[in-house]
């Protein structure tokens, strides 16, 4: 992968999933430390890591030492070799060198050691993490609704809108809502995926992975739905499809695959 096309992808990333990239992998907090700063288990957050990596197209030694570098702000000579892969790794389960003083324990290291990251984020972060218990309601964002004569609108009639791709994502995918007699319905055709084997594929509406509500979802990479748009649909910026993994958990997993933002999608007459 590309240094342009990796800047690019990390720019669409949400502020939760960047917070944990750079709290583990270029702050080297362990996983242990800071599953319990977040308030989650250390292999929940090794499996949000994991997803993470694999929506930005990050798979070998080779690409990990260059995302690390592009979340330090290093920008390597043309020509020149990616760092070791000792350097791409992430940080061992089990810190090596001494144990933390008395008085300073797991959460107060890992709070000196945040700096100047964004608290909002790490605390949506923490949120994300353990929202296992919370169940599949979603509470809608904190702040207030955006006032719908203020946000531009696609042209009733156009042509459906093209989702662009997320991490490398193969499939294609274009959106259209259908607007009659009772609530809209978003017209969603997906072609291209791959097929996963243990979950599936989530429509959302989404703002971030800690304010993101279902529509739909299908177990095939090439699929079509039509749900209902529920009247706080335009709350949320994006539609989006991620790759979910059949683990129970309703909430995002932070591995999209597929957004636009919900201003272009056309709408059409039934």
């Amino acid at each position: 992968m590309s240094a342009d096309r990796l800047s690019a992808s990390l720019a669409e990333l949400d502020p939760e999933s960047r917070a944990l990239l750079e709290l583990s992998m270029v702050r080297g907090i362990p996983d242990d430390d800071l599953a319990s700063m977040l308030g989650s288990d250390a292999q929940r957050l090794r499996q949000r890591r994991r997803a993470v990596l694999e929506s930005l197209g990050v798979e070998s030694p080779a690409e990990r030492a260059a995302l690390v570098g592009t979340l330090r702000g290093e920008k390597p000579p043309p020509g020149t070799e990616p760092p070791r892969e000792a350097e791409a790794e992430p940080p061992s389960e089990e810190p090596a060198g001494d144990e933390p003083s008395p008085g300073r324990g797991p959460r107060r290291l890992v709070w000196a050691l945040v700096g100047g990251l964004m608290i909002a984020a790490v605390v949506a972060l923490a949120l994300a993490l353990g929202s296992d218990e919370v169940g599949s309601e979603n509470t809608g964002p904190t702040g207030p609704a955006p006032e719908p004569e203020a946000r531009a609108t696609a042209p009733v009639g156009a042509a459906p809108v093209a989702l662009d791709p997320l991490g490398g994502s193969p499939g294609r995918a274009t959106a259209q809502i259908v607007v009659g007699d009772g609530d809209p319905k978003l017209r969603l055709r997906v072609r291209g995926l791959p097929r996963v084997s243990d979950g599936g594929y989530v429509v959302w509406l989404y703002n971030s992975v800690s304010e993101a509500q279902e529509l739909s979802g299908s177990r095939a990479g090439t699929f079509s739905v039509n749900p209902p748009l529920p009247p706080e649909a335009d709350r949320y910026r994006f539609l989006e499809i991620s790759r979910e993994p059949a683990d129970g958990n309703r909430n995002h997993s932070g591995a999209s695959v597929m957004r636009v933002p919900i201003e272009k999608i056309p709408r059409a007459s039934r």
